[in-house]
């Protein structure tokens, strides 16, 4: 279902399948927007803290000790906004070994920034995966990988009941999204490699940059990110130890979470 933009996508999903109270399990760090489009659509978010110790890894004990009852949503983003971790094959099917033994928990993956890799392997999707409840839900758009930013282009991929659901939430609440922006999204999808590969050379040099000004900072420890356009630094080095939450509320969301960002 084409939707305008992105975070539509995803507000349809989540309105679509979310029950009030519902819980959604996010990993954090995370796309901040999260909070806000879960709340938005009734449910609760419950943040899976992920350690830059191990590479922000999400082992799949955490993920099975996490679910509850209510647990109605495992929403995760690959890669990793803002971490730029990619979750590769054998950690998401060890992920969905255990998603598969709830029948009733959907899996959903933003792969808005799926082609800008900057690793050996490619992003997997979610649609490739065995699904033998109809569980999968997968939103992307053109925005970030395609970089027709401010287009407002972005699609899901759900089962057909959930699909039909979603549209008729879309009908009463938004508009379809003008014809030119479809085509200009079919334009770049046909030539999605090319558009892909240009963008990476285009980030490559100020990714190294970044990368070597963070390493040659006293006290400042990231992860290097294996895809996105982001690095996610730890910068705590340089704030003091009892303002540094509150100056996070002040400077930048005033719902900060673990490591600043969700």
């Amino acid at each position: 279902m084409i939707t305008p933009g992105v975070k539509a996508a995803l507000f349809a999903l989540l309105k679509t399948i979310l029950r009030p109270g519902d819980e959604v399990l996010v990993p954090t760090p995370n796309w901040f927007g999260f909070g806000e489009l879960i709340t938005q659509a009734g449910g609760i978010i419950r943040p899976l803290p992920l350690a830059p110790s191990d590479g922000y890894a999400l082992p799949p004990e955490a993920l099975e000790a996490a679910i509850t009852p209510r647990t109605r949503v495992f929403l995760f983003s690959n890669p990793n906004n803002p971490t730029g971790r990619i979750y590769q094959h054998d950690e998401i099917e060890a992920l969905l070994t255990v998603t598969r033994r709830h029948p009733g928990l959907f899996v959903l993956s933003d792969e808005i920034y799926n082609l800008i890799n900057f690793s050996s392997a490619p992003v997997p999707c979610l649609l490739a995966f065995p699904d033998p409840h109809g569980q999968h839900l997968v939103v992307n758009g053109f925005s970030k990988s395609l970089a027709l930013i401010g287009w407002g282009v972005g699609y899901l991929v759900a089962p057909p009941a959930v699909v039909q659901a979603a549209a008729g939430g879309q009908f009463a609440t938004g508009a379809a999204v003008p014809v030119p922006n479809q085509h200009a999204a079919l334009a770049a999808t046909e030539h999605s490699a090319a558009i892909a590969k240009e963008l990476l050379v285009q980030l490559a040099p100020t990714r190294a940059l970044l990368l070597e000004a963070l390493s040659a900072l006293s006290g400042v420890r990231f992860v290097e990110p294996e895809g996105t356009y982001y690095v996610f630094a730890d910068l705590r080095h340089f704030l003091p130890p009892l303002n540094y939450r509150q100056k996070l509320r002040l400077h930048w969301w005033p719902s900060s979470g673990p490591a600043g960002w969700m």
